[in-house]
């Protein structure tokens, strides 16, 4: 009995900063989840602010920013994440998915989000870059998808 009550204890420990981070989260993503990204991305501002270095808060913040197409301020938080992490890692639906940013003097370009389906096998989700990149812009020639496609191919073998 007296084991038990010990697991119990450490096993409430360990899940108490996971109840926190949804307790100070809880009225933003209640916002994000009914699209209200102008909203939201108030109150993770205000959480961005209190928690520097939160991942959750800044990677939510960021896409509340890209969702109402303010991409200056989108840009800014993505790059903090670029800036902390070597990849970051989404989920979709219960697929733990990666993404690679593609950054030209200190500007995010592109993004490519993937995830591996095997060892062997990697599947693109979703590829974007900014339009001065894309065939029809100012830097066509400089093939930014193909080049991201290339570094996917990379981390496949």
């Amino acid at each position: 009995m007296k084991n038990i009550l010990t697991l119990l204890i450490i096993t409430l420990i360990s899940f108490s900063n996971l109840v926190a981070q949804n307790n100070s989260t809880k009225k933003a993503d209640r916002l994000f989840d009914r699209f209200e990204f102008i909203k939201a991305a108030e109150e993770y501002l205000k959480l961005a602010n209190d928690e520097a270095n939160d991942y959750y808060v800044i990677s939510r913040l960021a896409d509340s920013y890209y969702n109402i197409f303010d991409t200056k301020n989108a840009e800014k938080w993505f790059e903090k994440i670029v800036e902390e992490n070597d990849r970051v890692y989404l989920n979709f639906e219960k697929i733990d998915c990666q993404t690679i940013f593609t950054i030209i003097d200190h500007n995010l370009v592109g993004l490519a989000i993937y995830y591996r389906d095997s060892l062997d096998n990697i599947d693109l989700v979703h590829i974007a870059v900014d339009e001065k990149y894309s065939s029809t812009g100012k830097y066509a020639d400089k093939l930014l998808v193909l080049q991201m496609i290339n570094e996917l191919k990379k981390i496949a073998l």
